[in-house]
């Protein structure tokens, strides 16, 4: 979901928020994540459904009691009937975000940490999380191979062979790959935040300060997340890599790539067409790397 701070705005002020002023945070990244001043403070405000505003304060909750991962901490919610949106107001994290931050690569050894961190934590289930019949918390499918073929669909991996994008060969590699890591699925997963990257991720003196934008979070394979995050990070994941640790299948990593640059490909064509030359790079990659 993508909102504008005029937007935001508008539902914050129209829910009762003293707002007095929206941007978007200095990467640019994040569709629903604002930094604001609210009543004369520096926060976080995110609007999202109602349902998932339930599972991030269950997040919050499991992750800074588990795995103490710093999170911004949340300081009040509420909603608006007219848009039926949710919001989250957050208190601000110190430091600024990797995306402006200049010394990466000491950052790194602690973003690889905290993404360990955040794979220490299992749940059941698979995929986008949600609250069952008991009010337990868990991944909305019974396998991850469900959730792997709604990733690269067969209809996304059609479309992209139609449009000229992949090619017969290339379209078959990643049918395969599908498949592969399909009969693979493992019987628990872990918690993944889904869009690890720099504008999600403040620190200060090398030390991450925040982990924002929880918005995507679900249940499954590690080296999925180590995946995006490759793409995103890209010279610098092997310094993430040392700080996250061992026991990382990399050549999961390369197939998890390749499977989530198949469906930014097929988004950009569809939706966001801004982000082509950089989904189309990440295929390319993955292409070549899974042969």
């Amino acid at each position: 979901m993508k909102i504008s701070p005029e937007e935001a705005k508008t539902i914050l002020l129209r829910a009762g928020v003293d707002i007095r002023s929206i941007e978007v945070p200095a990467s640019g990244s994040t569709r629903s994540v604002f930094s604001c001043d609210v009543g004369g403070r520096n926060v976080y405000v995110t609007l999202l459904r109602p349902q998932d505003s339930e599972i991030l304060y269950f997040l919050h909750r499991n992750i800074g009691l588990q795995s103490l991962v710093p999170l911004a901490e949340i300081v009040t919610g509420g909603h608006d009937e007219q848009s039926k949106y949710s919001y989250l107001i957050q208190k601000s994290v110190a430091g600024q975000n990797l995306q402006a931050a200049g010394n990466m690569e000491i950052s790194m050894l602690d973003v690889g940490r905290q993404l360990r961190k955040i794979h220490s934590l299992e749940l059941p289930g698979f995929g986008k999380i949600k609250r069952d019949k008991t009010g337990k918390f868990r991944g909305s499918e019974d396998s991850w191979a469900d959730f792997l073929r709604w990733v690269a669909s067969a209809e996304k991996i059609g479309y992209l062979f139609e449009n000229g994008v992949l090619n017969d060969e290339q379209r078959q590699q990643i049918v395969n790959t599908v498949d592969e890591l399909s009969d693979t699925s493992p019987k628990c997963g872990v918690l993944l935040h889904r869009d690890y990257n720099r504008g999600n991720i403040c620190s200060v003196q090398g030390k991450v300060t925040g982990i924002i934008d929880w918005e995507k979070a679900a249940v499954g394979v590690a080296e999925y997340d180590l995946a995006l995050s490759k793409i995103s990070f890209q010279p610098y994941f092997p310094k993430l890599l040392t700080g996250y640790g061992s026991d990382v299948n990399l050549g999961w990593v390369d197939k998890y790539g390749l499977i989530f640059a198949t469906h930014l490909v097929f988004e950009a064509l569809t939706k966001r067409p801004e982000k082509l030359p950089r989904a189309k790079n990440a295929l390319e990659k993955g292409l070549i790397r899974v042969l």
